[in-house]
């Protein structure tokens, strides 16, 4: 769980800002609790973050094939970016 701040190679740190979620996909971990792993982009339209969030806050325990569909729903969107 938590995120990951993307920094698009030659993109200064300073003064970047959440602009919206362009992507997500919710999914029940083995153990039955929700997860939602969400793709964010910056105020320039950069990939900003991906953030993971299990709802009881416990570590995800494993991803299964829910990966193979976020990251194909993840490359759509990138391909919408350019």
């Amino acid at each position: 769980m938590g995120s990951l701040l993307l920094i698009p190679e030659g993109q200064k740190m300073t003064n970047r800002m959440f602009k919206k979620q362009i992507s997500d996909v919710l999914f029940k971990d083995i153990d039955g609790v929700d997860v939602i792993v969400s793709l964010n982009i910056d105020q320039e339209d950069f990939l900003y973050e991906l953030d993971v969030w299990k709802m009881n806050y416990e570590k995800v325990k494993s991803y299964g094939g829910h990966a193979a569909k976020f990251l194909q729903r993840l490359q759509d969107e990138i391909k919408k970016l350019k």
